[in-house]
């Protein structure tokens, strides 16, 4: 099974609507510390809190900090000024999957792959 690499969004969503173990179809997710404190941490109530917090305790949720420090100060530069890799911006195509892992130090299980657990909606 593949690994994923997530923002916020997804688990927000998955979480909201109720469906969070769609995740479990990756072998594992990983996620940067600013996400899990955005969502848990400042979480409060909201969506997501509880169910990410169990995913990290049961073990297929991981919270890595990346170790490619110049690859992620790119894609925050380039794609996210706010200091969260972000793939699903409107206009901005989604981040390789290849590039996440590097800025993880992930190994690549595929190859490169353009691929994302989120994708920019269409404009109408």
């Amino acid at each position: 099974m593949p690994l994923a690499v997530s923002n916020s969004s997804p688990l927000i969503h998955l979480s909201l609507i109720g469906r969070i173990n769609l995740l479990r179809r990756f072998s594992e997710v990983f996620i940067p510390p600013a996400v899990w404190q955005e969502v848990v941490e400042q979480g409060g109530d909201r969506p997501g809190v509880t169910e990410i917090r169990d995913a990290r305790e049961s073990g297929w949720l991981h919270v890595v900090e990346p170790s490619n420090r110049d690859l992620v100060r790119l894609l925050e530069q380039e794609l996210h000024p706010t200091g969260t890799v972000n793939s699903s911006l409107p206009g901005k195509s989604p981040i390789c999957r290849e590039e996440k892992r590097r800025a993880l130090s992930l190994p690549s299980r595929s190859g490169p792959t353009c691929s994302s657990l989120t994708r920019p909606r269409p404009a109408a």
